[in-house]
């Protein structure tokens, strides 16, 4: 009752008979008052969280608390170009995925930025701010994707405090961006889609510092609406959204900009990922016969991709065939690994 699902489609997703929807999930983990993860058990996470990460985000975590205080111990901080060569290593690394030597960094990237914040003054302290708002992102992708939710909130909020001192309404933007990928675990699609349009809203009209990459921003915020919509089975607004994004990226071609990827690839991913979460499964491979992958795109951000067309591959049913049926699924099985 508290997930608002019906006891037949529970008991079939317990017995193997229906998949568990991402949507579901979520509902369910509402319901019970754990999270996702718990439900769906990720033993890896627990075994690499034991092994070497806790021993990696303990720093960070002593990083992340200060914020407004000088640190005077602190030997006199770098050139602040010096600075973002590491912060957008950190940022390639975060797409890369490559999450070890990332944590590694961060804590003592995160202490000379707070240093310079204190220390420096006009453009540059601006420039601090703008990119600890990007170690913050970094420790953001890192919490919330090996289970550490609270360390993922405070980052969240760091990255809210520090968005206005660095002057970029972009970051602000970036920050809506996360905070609605935060709801797709908890279920509350309505409140994503209000952080969504009010950043557009926002996003409309202010001067940023980089105004080529404001049509990115736009497009991802569509992006994450689509999924946003898709999750909560809303087909038109899910189609108005990627229309949206299509158009945006037809304009911009790939545009690499706030750490995003952006451009027509990502809104053929997007697309297929949503007709999965609509359990459109034949559509979602018709569109995927049109993405092309480009040459050193995001690992992080293809591997979703493959994973999404697998699960819509395994899941459709050709019509006329019947998967209980033995033969039937052996020829099923073929079909999927061709």
């Amino acid at each position: 009752m508290r997930a608002n699902a019906s006891k037949s489609l529970l008991s079939k997703v317990e017995a193997g008979q229906r998949p568990a929807s991402p949507a579901l999930i979520a509902a369910c983990a509402r319901a019970l008052g754990v999270t996702t993860s718990d439900l769906l058990g990720q033993p890896y996470a627990d075994e690499l969280r034991r092994d070497r990460l806790d021993a990696l985000i303990q720093p960070i975590r002593v990083g992340m608390e200060n914020w407004d205080v000088p640190n005077d111990d602190h030997p006199r901080p770098r050139h602040i170009g010096d600075i973002a060569a590491d912060v957008r290593l950190l940022l390639t690394q975060r797409r890369e995925a490559d999450y070890m030597p990332m944590a590694r960094d961060l804590p003592g990237v995160i202490d000379e930025l707070v240093h310079a914040i204190h220390t420096t003054s006009g453009e540059e302290r601006r420039r601090a701010y703008e990119y600890i708002a990007g170690a913050f992102r970094c420790v953001f992708t890192l919490a919330w994707n090996f289970g550490y939710t609270d360390l993922a909130t405070v980052a969240l909020d760091r990255i809210a405090l520090a968005a206005p001192h660095a002057d970029e309404p972009g970051l602000a933007a970036m920050h809506a961006y996360l905070r609605a990928q935060t709801v797709l675990s908890s279920g509350r699609y309505d409140i994503g889609m209000r952080v969504v349009d009010r950043a557009l809203r926002d996003l409309g009209g202010q001067d940023a510092r980089r105004p080529e990459g404001v049509p990115a921003l736009e497009g991802s915020l569509h992006l994450r609406a689509a999924v946003l919509a898709g999750r909560a089975k809303d087909v038109d607004a899910a189609k108005a959204r990627l229309a949206e994004a299509r158009k945006l990226a037809s304009a911009t071609g790939e545009l690499p900009d706030y750490g995003l990827t952006w451009g027509m690839p990502n809104v053929g991913v997007h697309a297929v990922a949503i007709a999965c979460d609509l359990d459109q499964w034949d559509e979602a491979i018709r569109i995927a016969r049109g993405v092309r992958i480009p040459q050193g795109w995001s690992r992080s951000r293809a591997a979703h991709h493959w994973m999404d067309l697998g699960r819509a591959s395994v899941l459709r049913e050709p019509a006329g065939l019947r998967p209980s049926r033995r033969g039937t699924t052996r020829r099923f099985g073929r079909r999927c690994l061709r």
